[in-house]
């Protein structure tokens, strides 16, 4: 298949338009493509959310193609745990549907029978800085865990709820059951859903917290005081830690989102302070801006492997400011900035 045939599909694929053969052959492309192939479709694929294309797809034609292709996935056995190292050949859209690139691992468990009525024990999974790992949960949930993320699940669920608990963030496609709603408990709120697929961004130590919807259906709620959102596919809910505010928007590229399943971080049109806090849990440094003006700029900008000086110095030179490092260690952006 070649990259335009293949462009020409996803195209076809989200306009409902496409054949049986043509799904099929490209199924069988996705089983041998190389690394270098699955990076270079994943970049077209997401080249067609870019809003300044007058004639780009609606937001929703990644969770459309997620969607479809998730109802061809191959079922798969859970496997021993492991933990990989970031790598590039992640394809949200095709990992669905290629036995190979199914995210599973996790711990093994001894299958007990559903629903009966034992006291629940809970399995911990912890991520260390530049790994990513995945687990296959006892209802055929799949969870993928960024670096630095900490997730606590039980062996078995309970009969009414299915309720696991994330440090940090991960991509959920969370298996269907109406008669079991699945909550995720992240700082201060929590995500409730039957069956979708999304990802939550949740590290204890950042400004704020999202809950991106790439299919379904999901209600973010802040328990304490009462604030709940429901979200469709391309919406996010954003909760901010200062003012304790929960409020949910429309995402012009949800596909922004899963960008760290490829080692990557990527920003279009985004305020600097939520770049600025994601770069420091990634690197694990504070990196933060002094000039009053330059919290009101606005970034468009991809990283990978870059270091953090690589990272700051991108930053100071798209925002007209100059990095400084305090007795702290902390790094700070100065000057007139841009808005």
């Amino acid at each position: 298949m070649t990259p335009s045939e293949r462009r020409l599909f996803l195209e076809k694929f989200a306009a409902e338009q496409h054949t049986a053969a043509e799904h099929w052959a490209f199924v069988q492309w996705l089983r041998q493509a190389s690394d270098q192939e699955m990076t270079a479709a994943l970049e077209d694929y997401e080249r067609l959310y870019s809003p300044k294309r007058p004639a780009a797809p609606t937001p929703q034609l990644m969770a459309k193609i997620e969607a479809r292709l998730d109802q061809s996935a191959p079922r798969a056995a859970a496997s021993l745990p492991v933990t990989r190292p970031l790598w590039p050949r992640i394809f949200a859209a095709a990992a669905a549907v290629v036995a190979v690139l199914v995210l599973l691992g996790g711990d093994f468990l001894i299958r007990t029978k559903p629903f009966k009525a034992v006291p629940l024990v809970y399995l911990h999974k912890r991520v260390p800085a530049g790994h990513t790992d995945s687990l296959t949960l006892a209802d055929g949930s799949v969870v993928v865990l960024n670096e630095r993320s900490t997730f606590t699940y039980p062996a078995q669920f309970a009969a009414h709820r299915r309720d696991v608990y994330l440090e940090g963030e991960a991509y959920f496609r969370v298996t269907k059951n109406p008669r079991r709603p699945f909550v995720i408990h992240s700082g201060s709120l929590q995500t409730r859903v039957v069956g979708t697929s999304f990802n939550v961004y949740a590290y204890p130590r950042a400004a704020r917290q999202e809950v991106t919807v790439l299919t379904g259906k999901v209600v973010v709620s802040h328990p304490f005081d009462s604030q709940k959102v429901n979200l469709l596919p391309a919406q996010h809910a954003v909760f901010d830690r200062a003012s304790r505010s929960l409020r949910a928007a429309v995402v012009g590229n949800p596909a922004l989102s899963l960008a760290w399943r490829r080692g990557q971080l990527r920003f279009e049109d985004a305020p600097l302070d939520e770049v600025l806090d994601k770069l420091s849990i990634r690197y694990g440094v504070a990196i933060r801006a002094r000039a009053p003006r330059l919290h009101r700029c606005r970034v468009t900008v991809r990283f990978g492997t870059e270091s953090v000086a690589e990272v700051v110095q991108v930053l100071a030179a798209l925002t007209h400011s100059r990095p400084r490092t305090d007795s702290q260690h902390t790094i700070w952006l100065e000057g007139p900035g841009s808005s």
